[in-house]
C-alpha cells in the first residue's frame, strides 16, 4: 500500500478549508465624520499635523456550513512595509450571532503622526479562536502638506425633505397610514420607492442605507444602494429600490427608516415605517404553537411569570398538536416539525443551545428574561407566544410572613416586617386570585388579615398575597410571596387552628422565633417551649427536602448550618402530630 505523506494531508486540508470555509472581510461605506464619502478608489486624505475621524462598516461574509468564533480588529501601518498596530477597539463575535453575514460600525480618529509623509494604509482582521487570519484590502493613506479636503466635487447640499413614499411587496401595494404589511414567509421581495426635495447646493452621488430598528432601540444597516444622481436646487427626484428581506430579517423589529449621505452635506433620516408581519393566505400556516408555564402556586399561565432571586423557573411546555392549516381552502396539511427555543434579554432574540424539544427548563435566572418557540416545517415558521420570566427585586426591608393552609377556622394575620427606610411610604397589600395581581381596597397597614379563600366544598383554594411599599420619591418594593389556602379536608368542627407561625425578621408575640433572616452560614430556632415534642424538616422553593447539620444547643433553641445551602428561599417546618400543631417558617439564603 502507497503511503500518502502526512504533510500532504494536511496541505489538501489547508486548501479546502481556504476554498469552502473562507470567511471574507471587506472595508465598507467609508466616509469622514463631516458626511464625504471616499470611494472605493479614493486615497483617505489626512493633513500634515492634524487628525480626521472616519466612519465605516466591517462587512464579514461566510459559508452557512462553516462555523466559526473570532476577534474583529482594525490596522494601521506607519507606511506599506511596516508592522501593523492594532487601532479601535477588539470586537468577538461567537458562531451563533451571524449566519452567513454581519456587519460592525465602526468610527476611528486618524492621526497623521500615525503615518509616514509617503503615507501609510489601514485594514480590517477577523481572526478566528483557532488562529486563522483573514484581512480586508488595505486602504490607503495620503498625508496633505496642507490642509485637504477630500472627497468629491460639490458644494454641500440641503435636503428639504427625504422620505418613503411607497412599499410594495410581490408587486401588491400594502403601504398605508406610514404602515406595511408584509406576509409572514420565507423571503419577502419589497420595492421601496423614495423621494428626495433639494432645498439648496448640489451635489452628485451618495448613498442610501436601508435601517431597520429593533424593539430594544438598537439599529442595524440590512441593505446598502449607492446613489449616482447629481442634485440641484429645487430638485425632487422619485425613484425605486428593490430589497429581498428574509424572515429572519424582518422578525422582531419594529420599524424600519432609510439614511441618505450625500456626497457632501448633512446625512437625512426618513420618517419610520412600521411593520405589521402577516400570514400570507396563500402559504400553509402553523396552528396552535403555544407555550405556558405553571408556577408554584399551581395557575398555568402563557405571558407571565413572576420569579424571586434564586428559586428556579417552571418548565416551559410547549404544545405537541401542531398541524398545517391553508386557511384560504380551510385543509389541515401532514408535517414533521422541528423547535428551537429562543431567549431574549435586551429585545433581541438568541437561540438556547440544544432546546430543540417540545418542552424547556431554563432553570434559575438572574435577570428578567423572555421565552419563546419557533416551530417549522414545509418552510413556514412560526413564533410562539412570549412568556416574561420576570425577576422581582426582594427586599429585606420588605419581607411578610407566611404560608398558611387553613384546616378549620379563619386565617391569621400575615405579618410584615418593618421597612427601614429614610423617607415616608406608603403600603399596599395585593392578591392574585388566579393570574391578575389586584389591589386590595384599604390594606394600608403593615400587617394584613385575609379572608378565607372561598371555593367548592372538598376541594383546595389558594390564593397568593404580597405586599407594596411604594415611597415618596416613587420607589417600590415588592415582597415575598404568601400562600393562603384552604385545605380540601377543611372542617367547621374543629375548634383549634392547626397553623401558626412567625418570621424571626418581625419580632411578635409567637413563641417560636428563627433569626437571622436572611441567613448566610447559620440560623437559629428559638422557643419558649422545647422544640423536642416538633418533628423537623427544611424544604426548598419546589417542597423538595433539604438534609442539613442541625444541633440542639438546648431543648427549645436549634442552630442549622446553611452554609451549604444555594441562594434561595426555603421553609423550616415543625409539625407536633399529638398536639395537631404545625409551623411554616420562611427564610431566604443570601
Amino acid at each position: 500500500m502507497k503511503k500518502i505523506p502526512i504533510l500532504s494531508i494536511f496541505l489538501f486540508s489547508l486548501v479546502i478549508n481556504s476554498v469552502f470555509s473562507q470567511v471574507t472581510v471587506k472595508i465598507e461605506n467609508l466616509t469622514y465624520s463631516t458626511g464625504e464619502i471616499i470611494g472605493k478608489s479614493d486615497t483617505l486624505a489626512i493633513d500634515s499635523g492634524g487628525s480626521r475621524r472616519i466612519l465605516f462598516e466591517i462587512a464579514l461574509s461566510r459559508p452557512s456550513s462553516f462555523v466559526v468564533n473570532g476577534s474583529v480588529k482594525v490596522f494601521s501601518k506607519r507606511n506599506t512595509t511596516s508592522s501593523p498596530i492594532q487601532i479601535g477597539t477588539s470586537r468577538f463575535l461567537e458562531d451563533e450571532v451571524w449566519f452567513t453575514t454581519f456587519n460592525i460600525s465602526e468610527s476611528i480618529e486618524l492621526f497623521a503622526s500615525s503615518f509616514d509623509e509617503t503615507g501609510g494604509t489601514i485594514y480590517a482582521e477577523f481572526e478566528s479562536t483557532s488562529g486563522i487570519k483573514y484581512t480586508s484590502d488595505s486602504i490607503p493613506i495620503k498625508i496633505n502638506p496642507s490642509n485637504g479636503n477630500g472627497g468629491n466635487p460639490g458644494s454641500s447640499i440641503v435636503l428639504s425633505d427625504f422620505k418613503i413614499i411607497d412599499v410594495k411587496y410581490h408587486n401588491a401595494i400594502s403601504f398605508s397610514n406610514n404602515t406595511v404589511n408584509i406576509p409572514f414567509e420565507g423571503t419577502t421581495n419589497v420595492t421601496i420607492t423614495y423621494e428626495i426635495s433639494v432645498q439648496s447646493g448640489n451635489a452628485c452621488g451618495g448613498r442610501i442605507n436601508l435601517l431597520k430598528n429593533f424593539t430594544n432601540g438598537d439599529q442595524l444597516i440590512v441593505n446598502q444602494n449607492s446613489f449616482n444622481e447629481c442634485l440641484a436646487p429645487q430638485q425632487i427626484i422619485t425613484f425605486d429600490y428593490n430589497y429581498s428581506l428574509s424572515y429572519e430579517r424582518l422578525l422582531n423589529i419594529s420599524d424600519v427608516q432609510a439614511v441618505f449621505i450625500p456626497s457632501r452635506g448633512a446625512r437625512v433620516l426618513t420618517s419610520s415605517v412600521n411593520i405589521n408581519i402577516l400570514n400570507n393566505p396563500n402559504v400553509p400556516s402553523i396552528v396552535n404553537n403555544l407555550i405556558s408555564a405553571r408556577p408554584r402556586e399551581g395557575i398555568t399561565t402563557f405571558s407571565l411569570l413572576e420569579l424571586f432571586p434564586g428559586t428556579p423557573t417552571p418548565n416551559l411546555t410547549g404544545t405537541t398538536d401542531l398541524r398545517h392549516s391553508n386557511r384560504g381552502a380551510g385543509i389541515s396539511l401532514d408535517g414533521v416539525f422541528s423547535f428551537q427555543w429562543q431567549q431574549s434579554l435586551n429585545g433581541k432574540w438568541i437561540n438556547i443551545p440544544d432546546a430543540n424539544g417540545f418542552n424547556y427548563q431554563p432553570g434559575v435566572l438572574s435577570n428578567t428574561t423572555f421565552f419563546r418557540r419557533i416551530a417549522s416545517s414545509l418552510d413556514v415558521f412560526s413564533a410562539s407566544n412570549v412568556i416574561e420570566a420576570r425577576i422581582l427585586s426582594f427586599s429585606s426591608e420588605n419581607e411578610i410572613c407566611c404560608d398558611q393552609n387553613i384546616l378549620t377556622g379563619n386565617p391569621s394575620p400575615i405579618i410584615g416586617s418593618n421597612p427601614n427606610l429614610s423617607e415616608s411610604f406608603d403600603y399596599i397589600w395585593q392578591v392574585k386570585p388566579r393570574t391578575v395581581w389586584n389591589d386590595i381596597p384599604g390594606s394600608n397597614t403593615k400587617d394584613y388579615t385575609p379572608p378565607l379563600p372561598s371555593g367548592r366544598f372538598g376541594r383546595a383554594v389558594t390564593e397568593i398575597y404580597r405586599r407594596i411599599v411604594r415611597t415618596a420619591s416613587g420607589l417600590e418594593f415588592i415582597s415575598n410571596l404568601v400562600s393562603i389556602t384552604k385545605s380540601a379536608d377543611y372542617s367547621t368542627s374543629i375548634s383549634s387552628n392547626l397553623f401558626d407561625s412567625s418570621s424571626g425578621s418581625t419580632p411578635t408575640s409567637k413563641t417560636i422565633q428563627i433569626f437571622p433572616n436572611p441567613a448566610k452560614e447559620v440560623i437559629m430556632v428559638d422557643s419558649e417551649v422545647s422544640l423536642k415534642e416538633f418533628n423537623f424538616k427544611i424544604l426548598d422553593f419546589n417542597d423538595q427536602i433539604i438534609n442539613l447539620n442541625y444541633q440542639f444547643l438546648r431543648d427549645d433553641l436549634i442552630r442549622i448550618n446553611t452554609s451549604q445551602l444555594e441562594k434561595g428561599l426555603y421553609f423550616i417546618i415543625l409539625e407536633n402530630s399529638i398536639k395537631k400543631e404545625k409551623r411554616i417558617f420562611r427564610f431566604l439564603k443570601e
